[in-house]
């Protein structure tokens, strides 16, 4: 649900764009197991997002993930 809102929010950006997302309480975040014990029942969650690449179709998207893996991996190293 979260990732719903998220890709909702980023509709129509354009590379370079900044987006503001906000999840309401009403949404669930402090259901999560994982966030239970840090965001509180009754916060709303605040994301700002940016478009950095905009890729399209499956090949594009295992393409772009290989390539962040390998930056990935080299900064960890």
């Amino acid at each position: 649900m979260i990732l719903d809102v998220l890709n909702a929010g980023m509709m129509g950006a354009c590379k370079g764009e900044t987006r503001f997302v906000t999840i309401p309480p009403e949404m669930g975040m402090s259901k999560i197991k994982t966030l239970q014990n840090i965001v509180p029942a009754d916060a709303d969650v605040h994301y700002t997002l940016e478009v950095m690449e905009i890729i399209q179709g499956e090949k594009a998207i295992e393409e772009y993930k290989q390539e962040h893996w390998k930056e990935k991996r080299k900064e960890e190293l």
